[in-house]
């Protein structure tokens, strides 16, 4: 009972490492093509073919455009799969690849982009963003209406 208990927890704790890795990789792959937009408008109003007054407004603009809003609207799908509507003019998975996260009481669900039938089917906090709707599960497979926490979707900068 033990051994198989520490091997559950342990495989448990190699699902979250991977998932933070997952994360940090998408965030610096962000920061580095978000610097390279910048050197790029910059070297262009450097050189006069912008007005640098518009770097100023298209800055300020890319540094507000972070996405934050709480689910609401949520209604199961199947399993243990519950969807929301999301946001209507952003890139989801079905476009590309979705830059929104869903946070269960401030806390990253761990695996994003995942297919529809796995949180269907194993659910513990898969979720992907297709279309205009968000596809998720808790964390401990609860109903995310009547489980307590509260579940919040923002966009990556």
């Amino acid at each position: 009972m033990t051994i198989a208990a520490s091997a559950q927890s342990a495989n448990e704790k190699r699902a979250v490492l991977r998932a933070i890795k997952l994360f940090c990789a998408d965030q610096r792959q962000s920061l580095l093509v978000s610097l390279y937009v910048f050197g790029l408008v910059g070297g262009l109003a450097w050189r006069r073919e912008v007005a640098r007054r518009a770097l100023v407004i298209w800055t300020r603009a890319f540094l507000r455009a972070r996405f934050s809003k709480k689910l609401r609207g949520i209604a199961p799908d199947s399993g243990f799969c519950f969807r929301a509507p999301g946001p209507r003019r952003a890139i989801s998975d079905q476009e590309g690849v979705s830059m929104l996260i869903v946070l269960e009481d401030e806390t990253p669900l761990s695996a994003p982009h995942t297919p529809h039938n796995e949180i269907r089917r194993l659910g513990r906090g898969r979720y992907s963003h297709w279309g205009r709707y968000i596809y998720f599960s808790s964390t401990d497979n609860t109903d995310p209406r009547k489980n307590g926490r509260s579940y919040k979707l923002v966009q990556r900068v």
